[in-house]
This record gives C-alpha cells, structure tokens and sequence, in this order.
C-alpha cells in the first residue's frame, strides 16, 4: 500500500510558497532515492463548480472540514479549459470538442464521450489503450489487430467506427508519445470527421486528454500503490502546493503540481513486461487580473519486452501427422565455394538425393550447408513431410496456422516473440507554455507552445520469427550428431530500428462573444448569444529513422559487398538445451530452461559462430520534415431562447514536405538518417475543410441533432507510392443524425445516432504486404546481370516501405448512456453497430504491374534469379511476378467486401455502486463488462452449380496468359470468428482516518472474473480448406490487482 495525503487549506494565514515545497521535498525525498510515486489526479468535489455561468464562487475550504469557515472569492473561468470539479460521477457536463471552447455537451451536434477521472479509476485505465476500448465504436487497433506481432514504438494506432486512426493530442496539442492516465484528468472522444478542431485528422475522430492543472486554491498530497497479478506493480505520487508570490502591493496566486510513478507490469506471458518511470511538473500563476500562464514539462522512460497475444504458427502438427520423420543423413554435406550461378532443388525428387543450393551457400558462408528458409517452407521439414520445397504446397499443409495444441508449446504462458530477444525502449519529454488572457467579460485570447522530442531503440525480429518448427535433423553439416534434434526451433533476421522525433507546434486563439440576450427583450432571447473563434498555429515535425540488419562481417568469397541479401545473418532460437529428450514424446522439453535459451548464429566460424555486424543494407534510412500552417474561423450561435444551436467553422491547412533521398556508400551501405540532406524545394500541398452542426432542444429534457464534417490529410514525410511519388492526399467526410435526452435533471444523460463516413486514399503499407521485397528483387535481378562488377543489389529501381491506398465506407449506430440517478450510484453504457466496407484497393501497385510486367518477363530476363527480402531461396522471375499478381488479385477479390477483423455489434457497461450511510457506510461494489459479437473473417469460395470452382476471370487454370489461379469468393457464404466477453469486478472501501484528516481508499479488482480462456478468431486461411482459422488470440487469464490510496 501507499501513503499519501490529501490536504485542504485550512486558513492557518499565509504560509511562504518555498516553505510549503520543503515539506513536499522531506515527503518525495524517499521516492526520489528509490523509486517514484504517482497517483491518479484526485478528483474535486462534484459541487465546487457549476458551469452555467463563467464566474462562479470557488471555496478555499476542504470538504473534509465541514465545521470551518468557508471562504470564498470570485474567480474569473476560461474559455478554453473545462475543469473536471463540475462533474457528478461518470456525468460530465460540458466539453471542449465542440468548437475548442467550454460548451455545454447537449448543445454540441457531433458524437462525444467524456470519461472522467473516476471514470478512468473504475474501469483500471492506467493506459490510453485501456480506455479508449469503452468509448463507443472504438477498438485497441495495437492489441487486437497486430499483424506481425512485434509491438515497435511507431505511434498510437487505435480504430474509430471500424477505420484506423492515430489522432490523439494532449491538450489540443499534438503528440507522438504514449499516453497514460496518470496525469489526465479527463479523456475526451469526438468522433467523426473533426478537422476544424484538430486539423490533420481522420473522418473517424479523434481523441483529446485534459492533463493535470496545478490546483490554486489548496494544498493536497496524494500517495497510491497498486499490486497485481504476475509480479506488477505502480506506485504514484501527486503533491500540489499553492502560494502567493509578492511583487510591490500586488499579490499574485501561484501553485506547483508535481505527479510522478513507476512501474513494472510482467505479463501473463513470460519474458513480457513493461517498465517506465513518468515525471510530470506543472506550475501556475495569475500575474494580473484575468490572467493565466501555465506550464508543464513531462519526462518518460518506457521499456518494453515484445509480447504477443498470438499463438506462433504452426509448423509442427502437419510434420507430426506425417509420421514425424527425422532426417537420417550421416555425412557432411559442403557446398563448393564456386558453385555456379542457378537454382538448384534442395530435394531432387527423382533421386531423393539432398543437392546443393547456392543461395544457402550465401546465408550460411564458407560453404557450409544449414537449412534456413525464415517465413517460406523449411527444407528440411518439407524433406522430412515428403514434399517438394518450392512446389505449391498442398492443402492442409500451408504452415500459417496458429498452434492450437498447447501440449505441445505452452504459447498461452511463453512469450515465444520475447524470446527472440525483441525490445523496445522509449525516451521523451514534452514542455509545454500556455497564457490565457480574459479581456473583459466577452474577448479571451491563448497563447501557446510545445516542444515534444522522442527517441526509440528497437529489436524486430522478423522474417519467419513467427513460425515454430522441430528440428528433424539427427546430424549437423559437419556430420556430428545434432544435440539438438527434436527441439522446437524459431529463425528469425535481427532488424533494429533506432528513431528520433521532435514536434514544435505554435499556437494562438482569439474568442470573442456577442451577446444580445442581455437586453432582456424577446428580440434579443431570438437573436440570442454568438461566439467566434479565430486560430492560427504552426507545427512542425521532424523524423529521423535508421534500420539497420545484421550481416555477416566475413563474407563468403564471391560478395563484393557486405550487404548483399545474400549476407544476412539469420539466428535460431532453440527451445531447450542440447540433449533435450526429443520434443513429441517429452511436452515440458525445454520449458524450464526458457531463461537460458541459447540465440546462435548458424553458420561456420569458431564452434558454428558468425561475426557478425549491423549494417544499413535492407532498408533505408529515413530522414524528413513536416510545416503545417493552419488556419480557423469558427462560430457557435445559441438562438430563439437557447433553443436553437449553431456550430460552424472552416480551416485551412497548408503542408510543406521535405523528404531526403536515400544514398549509399561505395560498399553498398545506406547512409545514416544523420547524413542524408534534405532537399531545398518541398512538397506542397493544401485543403480546405470545413463543419456544420445544428441542435434542437425541443425541451428541457429532449433534443435533436445533426452534424457534417470533412477531414483533410495529406501524405507525411515518408508516404511515397511505388512509384516513388507521395500518396495522394486522404480527405474524407461523415455525417450523423440524432437524438439526446437528459433526465432526473440531468443525472441520466444519453444519445442515440446514425453515422456514416467515407475515407478516401487511406495510405496503407500492410496493403503492399511483402511486395516491395518481390519488385526490388526483380530489380536487383536485372541490375546484377547488367551491372557485374557493380555493387550487388543496388539498383536505383528500388524502394523500400512503399505505401498503396484504399478507400472505406462506414455506417452504423450508436447508443450511450450515463446515469448517476442518486449520489451511491454511477452507471455508463453503450452499444455500437457498425459495417465497414472497402473499395478501390491497391491502385498504385496495379499500375505499376501493368507498366513494367512486359518488360520483366521479357526473354532478356528469363532465367534471373534472385532472393527476396532476407530469404535465402533464389527465386526465377517468372515466379517473383505470378507472387506479386496473385497477392494483387487476392485483395482485389476484397474490393465490395465487408472489412474483416472488425466487431459489427459491440457493447460495453460500467456501473459503481457505494454506501452512503450505515454500518457499511464507505463499501462499494463495481462492474464493467464488454461485449464483441464474431467478426467477419472471410468468405468462402464460390463455386457452380456443379460444385466445380470458379477463378478471377483470366486466371483460370492453365490458361497461358496468368499461371496464378484466383479463386472468387462467395459473398453470400461468410466465415465468422469468435464473439468474446469479459467481465471485471471491485471492491472497494473508502474512510477518513486520522480525526478526519487523511481519507484512506482500498479496492481490490478483479479481471477477467470467469476466467474466460476462449482463443478468439483473429484471421482465415482458404487455402486450409473450410472453417480453418489461421490465428487465434488469447485473452489475459483472471488476474487480481490491490490498490491503497492516501490522501490528505
């Protein structure tokens, strides 16, 4: 448990600001020498402030002194900041996600949710991830939908109304960092295009955090600790201290608020966890009247250990349900250094003879022969299944199937992703100044400025780090038995990537109201009150990215360059040690040696090791620069008594993109980010947006609104197309009608909508999948021949992380409900239903295709050869091309279809409930549970009358024109995954202890109640045949955490 107080300003007199912050040093003195402390902004009382009116009575004496003297004095309330101390539980009253000023949220036509702080406590958000999951169509993209499963520091991915956005800004503020809620005091969500509030944005929406603000008014200190399940901890510290500082006869009010925590979060998973130490240090003063500067600075540490909540695919069943054949194969097997040029079989089928291949030659050096295909068909697990290696495989025996027998690797408890060594560490720090000014009672002006620098180090493994394999050799090369024959095995290349990021963004906003309701005539109740809002900022972003690969340092005779594709290290990760009994007829092999897992290099060298390098060979560096000049002029008229509500607003936006071109040395190796220049003349491009809000309020009680919006974003510093042009820019637009209601005077507030967006030109590098591999490799084909003595796999053809588009439509609706009926009782519920489809897919990659497919298959070029991406097959170019058609043709087949993955019906309900009086006076007891129906995986395939299946027209079997057949889908035959639900409880306890002092919070939570272990459907594998799922995620298992908070 922590400690903490949680103090009032009793009227003691008028204590010196220095001498209260040597008290709050004695108290973080011992946090600071160990470990730092951070707790959860407490909430103020519900009935300090009432926003009907901007200026409003604020009492300088605690709740908890209910006997003192109440002190009061009229403070002056900005435009621009909402303070959580009007809210009543989960209930808030008024917003800034309307026109960027305090509105009230019955009179803002778009679709908002406020989760407040105590909000934020019930539901255990400690991350932005973990509460964005409750809003309304809202779903964790980097959880639930993680592909590749590494979990890198690229940004906050998370999907609104079924489309991906990245949008979050700190108070009003852009950021590329992780967000947690130790510093927010409240969490807004506006969804629907929303370009005049935010600028570059999504139509989905976008979300904003309200941070920690220094309390004027008193001193208080909070303590808290949080211990969980699997090893976790977080201990938190809030100490906020007010004063007044002399200059002449003016007295100028000043606080200082300092928020700090650390924690360490293992998972379920094991090695998974996550540690990070967050510093936060805000201040406030009034110089004159009306008058506000604020400032913060935010310092975050954050390492991560990758974690997947997959199961790894699965290349063991099929091998074992083929009689699980181990290779026999006594004598040493050398390649001859100067093999020649070709591709050549690993398995000769006439002969059953093992024959050389030299692009294994090239993986492994010297010579030696070790098989390593990372993320293709594995030699000699295909040797030992019976199967050729490059032929297609049959079905049934694609390996891209999760494991699902955890007999046979325990993938719910072993963080197999881990174990290959991924990490990624963050480093940041945000300063941020803000002056508010109130001139008179109608014209307010801000001004602001923030700075947000961040640097990542990453480990990826990839390339077939995802696949699980049994080693079925009985010999290694050299002809010694294999120590290691029967232990389940991952190959993966080691990728780092280490980026740094710095945004400044400039700022200013000008309010002015024009009221003519304070003639008190029936003209002016019609002509009602107007506000105006005027903006300009300026924000500029910079990025810096180098990733680099691990490369052989001595290469084989025959590279002229290190780093050729040929020369990529691949390391094996082994699951048990040498001598390990083999792995199917002993399930705990190796599970108790997981921390001492050996990565090893294959290869030769001193006892089969490589020296080995990172070098920036694969992938280019990255370099650019982002000016963005923003303008607004908005409006919000209230008219005919209030009834009527008008908001209206457009923005101009201008983007100025400097992207540097990659170069290489004379060994073939990129330049570093820190080398390459930018150019002089940048990308331009420009939009106008522009939104248009109206709400009725037939009553008190009901109302009706309607809202159009449009999003503008243009493409960022790296978002080229293939063919090295940037992608086109990504507007959009949404449109909702609905309705709202408030009851009970407005303790039941609640809203029922119809949506629908459309985005157009979404750049998406997940589209192109492997594809830029496969049409570098072709290039690299064709510049090695013409270019002999050259540097290898230099061709200036080439572009690496290419992004392709799509469009999407979206529709649906939405229900959201809070309610805090009476003072014991708080309850938030929602229910969204939502279809997404998509449309005009990969257009860049399929222009591309048809200029330049002619000249590849071109008889010049029959008979090239070469390796794509870092596996070591060489493949003829033919075959490259039929790839590249068939993985276009398959997610043209997608064009019309419903969006996969995606949740159509999804609910979500909190509810608390505390006892106000009585022998349990200070117990409460809480529920959330949420709810997501089966997504839509896939379609099967469609068939005739006859039962015969039916191809893509033009790439039917044997027709000579396309070797690649594409089956159709069947739309009218869809495949569902898993619906899933999770339910969460607490207890709690809250009481004032030391003679009313210091109030004392207990709560114990737990997670996943019914420990639901159900292993949801995640994606669909056709070529598996019918009803066969290709990824399972599992959820969390039950976990329990306890929670202590003092505060006085």
């Amino acid at each position: 448990m922590s400690y903490s107080t949680h103090a009032g300003s009793r009227k003691t007199g008028p204590v010196s600001l220095a001498a209260k912050f040597l008290l709050v040093g004695f108290l973080l003195a011992p946090s600071i020498s160990g470990m730092f402390a951070q707790s959860v902004p407490v909430q103020a009382s519900a009935s300090e402030e009432q926003d009907a009116s901007r200026r409003i009575p604020v009492t300088t004496t605690p709740a908890s002194v209910a006997d003192e003297n109440k002190e009061e004095e009229i403070v002056e309330l900005s435009p621009f900041v909402v303070r959580d101390d009007g809210s009543r539980g989960y209930a808030a009253q008024e917003s800034l996600s309307g026109t960027r000023l305090k509105t009230d949220l019955k009179d803002i036509g778009s679709s908002i949710t406020e989760m407040t702080v105590d909000f934020l406590k019930d539901i255990g958000a400690t991350s932005f991830l973990d509460a964005v999951s409750y809003a309304p169509g809202t779903t964790q993209y980097a959880e639930m939908n993680d592909r590749e499963g590494n979990r890198s520091v690229q940004g906050i991915y998370y999907m609104i109304r079924g489309m991906r956005t990245t949008n979050v800004a700190r108070d009003f503020f852009r950021t590329d960092l992780p967000l947690d809620m130790y510093n927010t005091e409240r969490l807004s969500l506006a969804r629907g295009a929303n370009s005049v509030l935010y600028g570059i944005s999504d139509p989905t929406g976008v979300t904003f955090t309200s941070l920690a603000k220094p309390n004027m008014q008193r001193d208080r200190i909070s303590a808290s600790g949080d211990w969980a399940s699997y090893g976790t901890y977080r201990i938190t510290l809030d100490a906020n201290a007010t004063g007044k500082i002399r200059l002449g006869r003016t007295e100028m009010p000043v606080a200082i608020r300092f928020i700090g925590f650390n924690e360490e979060r293992p998972k379920v998973l094991k090695p998974d966890e996550q540690k990070q130490t967050r510093l936060y240090l805000t201040a406030a003063i009034q110089p004159w009247k009306g008058a506000t500067f604020r400032a913060n600075y935010e310092d975050i540490t954050l390492d991560q250990t990758g974690g997947r909540m997959f199961a790894p695919y699965d290349g063991i069943t099929a091998w074992r349900e083929r009689g699980g054949t181990y290779v026999d194969y006594s004598g040493p097997y050398t390649v001859p250094r100067d093999a020649p040029p070709g591709h050549y079989p690993l398995l000769n089928n006439d002969t059953n003879q093992l024959e050389h291949m030299p692009g294994q030659v090239y993986a492994m050096g010297g010579g030696t022969f070790v098989v390593t295909n990372p993320g293709n068909q594995y030699a000699f697990n295909s040797y030992a299944m019976g199967r050729p290696v490059y032929a297609e495989a049959p079905d049934g025996a694609d390996g891209r199937i999760s494991l699902t027998d955890y007999s046979l690797y325990p993938a719910d408890k072993v963080n197999w992703f881990g174990l290959n060594n991924s990490m990624a560490n963050q480093r940041g720090h945000i300063s941020t100044i803000v002056f508010e000014q109130m001139i008179g009672r109608d014209l307010a002006l801000e001004v602001g400025y923030s700075n947000e620098k961040s640097g990542t180090d990453q480990v990826t493994p990839s390339s077939g780090s995802y696949y699980l394999f049994v080693d079925v050799n009985k010999f290694l090369p050299d002809g010694s038995p294999n120590p290691y024959v029967g232990v389940p095995y991952m190959d993966y290349a080691r990728r780092e990537q280490t980026g740094f990021t710095t945004s400044k963004d400039y700022r200013a906003t000008l309010t002015y109201t024009l009221d003519f309701q304070k003639r008190k005539t029936r003209l002016g109740r019609m002509l009602g009150r107007h506000r105006f809002v005027a903006l300009a900022e300026r924000y500029i972003h910079t990025q810096s990215l180098d990733r680099p690969y691990e490369y052989n340092d001595t290469p084989i005779d025959g590279i002229a360059s290190r780093v050729a594709s040929t020369n990529i290290v691949t390391r094996r990760t082994y699951f048990g040690g040498p001598g390990a009994a083999p792995y199917l007829t002993d399930s705990s092999v190796g599970l108790e040696n997981i921390p001492q897992i050996p990565s090893t290099v294959v290869g030769p060298g001193t006892n089969g090791r490589l020296t080995t390098v990172m070098l920036r060979g694969a992938e280019t560096s990255v370099r650019n620069k982002n000016n963005i000049d923003s303008g607004l002029l908005a409006m919000q008229s209230f008219m005919f008594n209030e009834h009527l509500v008008f908001t209206g607003g457009l923005r101009w936006d201008s983007v100025d993109v400097w992207n540097a071109p990659a170069w290489r040395y004379s060994n073939g190796e990129y330049a570093s980010a820190a080398e390459m220049v930018l150019p002089g003349t940048p990308h331009s491009a420009s939009g106008r947006t522009g939104t248009l809000g109206l709400t009725y309020h037939i009553n008190r009680w009901l109302s009706l609104s309607w809202n159009r919006a449009e999003s503008y974003n243009p493409p960022g510093g790296n978002s080229l197309t293939v063919f090295k042009t940037f992608v086109p820019e990504s507007n959009g637009k949404s449109e909702e009608i609905g309705i709202k209601f408030r009851l009970m005077g407005d303790r039941i507030t609640g809203s029922l909508n119809y949506f629908q967006a459309q985005r157009l030109n979404e750049a998406d590098q997940g589209l192109r999948g492997s594809n830029d591999q496969r049409i570098n490799a072709i290039w690299d084909a064709i510049w090695n021949r013409d270019n002999p003595a050259g540097i290898p796999d230099a061709s200036p053809m080439k572009l690496t992380g290419w992004y392709d588009t799509r469009d999407y439509r979206t529709q649906g609706y939405e229900f959201q409900v809070v309610a805090n009926p009476t003072n014991s009782l708080r309850i938030s519920a929602n229910v969204t239903q939502l279809k997404t489809v998509q449309e005009n897919l990969m257009p860049f990659t399929q222009a591309y295709l048809a200029q330049y497919k002619d000249y590849w298959m071109a008889s010049e070029n029959q008979g090239l050869e070469h390796t794509v991406g870092t596996d070591q097959t060489l493949y003829p170019v033919s075959y490259i091309v039929g790839t590249i058609e068939r993985s276009v043709a398959l997610n043209l087949c997608q064009e019309g279809m419903s969006a996969l993955n995606l949740n159509e019906w999804a609910a979500n309900f909190v509810g608390n409930y505390s006892v106000q009086r009585g022998p349990l006076k200070g117990f409460g007891f809480g529920v959330a549970q949420q709810w997501r129906n089966a997504p839509l995986l896939s379609y099967r395939y469609r068939t005739d009358e006859y039962g015969n299946p039916e191809y893509v027209p033009g790439t039917e079997p044997g027709n000579p024109t396309n070797a690649v057949a594409i089956r159709l889908y069947d739309l009218d035959r869809p495949i569902y995954g898993t619906d899933w639900w999770s339910t969460n409880i607490w207890f709690s306890y809250d009481r004032m202890i030391f003679n009313r002092k210091v109030r004392w919070l207990l709560r114990l939570s737990i997670n996943n109640l019914f420990d639901k272990r159900t292993y949801v459907s995640e994606s669909f594998n056709n070529s598996r045949g019918e009803n066969q799922v290709s990824r399972y995620r599992f959820l969390t298992p039950r976990n329990f955490m306890l929670t202590s908070t003092f505060q006085y």
